[in-house]
């Protein structure tokens, strides 16, 4: 196919100025893909990463589960495209999002890490800026805006923007996730000292940043848009229900009793959100416009 070909010229063409100017930047990437994903996605989702203006000097693909034949295809072209770059995990149940993550997280090799889900899509110039920012503002963990889009990227529907210090970032997170998952980059060490990713439900990403928080790691967001992120109904949907609810009840009952946040914003909190996920898919929808 052509396609492998065109990011087999022009990771390695990028690869070869990376490894001269920036020795110092090299960065894994982090991500996880499961049975149900969708192959064209998950080769948007790659190709963006392969074609960054700084490469990365390695790509950890958790497969959390078996897939099917034709996303093994997909991995498969990639590899071969990008022969040595990819650190293909296989895990043969689907034990979830955060246990997918830190098992993939300890097969990383580098001390910066960008995680990437695999049906989002990632500025060419997106890991250079991060690397910058998170370098030049001494962060141990650093977000961008994002742009949710249906479909294609011509369906753009909103951003998401999120406070920018970390002392404005830490007040935040007493009440709502202060980043965005999927344009974060990281210091691998100060994840791992925090914990690493652990099995929360629906929370994984926040459930980090918290214990990252409570152990002095300094956070920061960038309000430039660098990833695009597709939303839809499921995207919706997925944050209410039975399910969503009990998740949610067990994350913020153990962010009390680990005492990051007190008995007030614990109540408060919890009635607000058993409200919206209680409201039909199109309201919670219009609300997460709207207000959130």
């Amino acid at each position: 196919m052509r396609f492998p070909a065109i990011v087999r010229e022009r990771f390695f063409l990028s690869k070869l100025e990376h490894n001269i100017n920036n020795a110092n930047k090299s960065y894994s990437i982090l991500m996880s893909v499961y049975g149900e994903e969708r192959p064209e996605y998950l080769k948007q989702s790659i190709a963006s990463m392969l074609s960054q203006t700084v490469p990365p000097a390695e790509f950890v693909l958790v497969c959390d589960g078996p897939l099917t034949e034709t996303l093994d295809a997909v991995i498969a072209e990639f590899e071969k495209a990008a022969p040595g770059l990819f650190c293909i995990v296989r895990l043969p149940e689907n034990v979830g999002l955060g246990l997918a993550l830190g098992v993939g997280l300890l097969r990383c090799s580098h001390e910066f890490v960008a995680r990437m889900d695999s049906d989002d899509i990632s500025r060419e110039d997106r890991c250079e800026k991060q690397l910058g920012f998170l370098i030049g503002n001494k962060l141990d963990l650093c977000g961008t805006a994002i742009t949710e889009f249906t479909g294609d990227l011509a369906r753009t529907e909103s951003k998401r923007s999120l406070p920018r210090t970390h002392r404005e970032l830490v007040r935040f997170a007493h009440r709502r996730n202060p980043m965005n998952h999927p344009s974060v980059m990281f210091h691998r060490s100060k994840v791992l000292e925090a914990g690493n990713y652990r099995d929360m439900l629906f929370f994984e990403d926040y459930d980090l940043w918290v214990r990252m928080i409570q152990r002095g790691a300094h956070l920061g967001n960038m309000d430039e848009v660098l990833v695009y992120m597709r939303a839809g109904v499921d995207l919706y949907r997925r944050r209410g229900g039975r399910r969503y609810r009990k998740a949610n009840l067990r994350f913020w009952k153990t962010v009390y009793t680990e005492r990051f946040i007190n008995l007030p914003e614990y109540l408060c909190t919890l009635a607000i959100r058993s409200f919206v996920y209680l409201l039909p898919n199109r309201f919670r929808a219009g609300l997460y416009h709207s207000l959130l």
